[in-house]
């Protein structure tokens, strides 16, 4: 009796490690499959993400003013160009919540998959709120709701996620571990992107 469930055991093991492996990876379709190798195999180990995910955040981004007095200014996305004094030509994009600058990666250079990007993108991606993954992590995180919820597509996450569930969190370091992590802006979502921190005190 006990071989047999340990024999079925292994083998669910075998297909989730096997599907993992199968559909983990970039979310482009064209790219090379070299490099979706590369990223697939550094995207399953969950504390390398800041190294490998493709997109980049960027913390500032400049912005030629159109009309100082409204202050609106297309190319900042999601965002308002602010400047400090009327008149300057130059201003810095102030996203709206919970929008980031982004850089995506240059894909059709693969060979500098990771390290080429395209230009910035100002307050044009919708970044995961901390206080949503918090409380996934914190309720739910033993099922690994909490990387379901900051999987943004990336599949190598999801099957991270499902790993998490069926050891019940790592027996729980896992979930302590992810929590810490979390609180300590030391997570990232699928695209390797920093969350929107709803968690800290207004003005901080």
């Amino acid at each position: 009796m006990f071989i047999t469930h340990s024999t079925k055991i292994v083998t669910l093991w075998s297909i989730i490690l096997i599907s993992c492996n199968a559909s983990a990876g970039t979310m482009e379709a064209n790219l090379a499959p070299n490099a979706d190798a590369i990223y697939e195999t550094e995207a399953l180990n969950p504390y390398k993400a800041r190294k490998v995910l493709p997109y980049r955040s960027v913390q500032t981004h400049k912005c030629l003013v159109n009309d100082a007095n409204n202050k609106t200014e297309s190319s900042c996305g999601q965002g308002l160009c602010e400047v400090e004094q009327a008149g300057e030509e130059y201003g810095i994009c102030n996203c709206l919540e919970p929008y980031k600058h982004v850089q995506y990666p240059d894909f059709a250079n693969i060979s500098k998959f990771g390290e080429k990007f395209l230009p910035v993108k100002a307050c044009a991606y919708k970044a995961k709120l901390k206080k949503e993954a918090f409380f996934y992590s914190l309720f739910l995180g033993i099922f690994g709701a909490d990387w379901f919820y900051l999987a943004a597509g990336n599949r190598g996450f999801i099957c991270i996620g499902f790993f998490k569930m069926f050891t019940f969190g790592g027996l729980l370091f896992w979930w302590i571990l992810d929590l810490i992590l979390l609180l300590t802006d030391q997570r990232l979502d699928g695209m390797g992107m920093p969350l929107f921190d709803d968690l800290a005190p207004a003005g901080a």
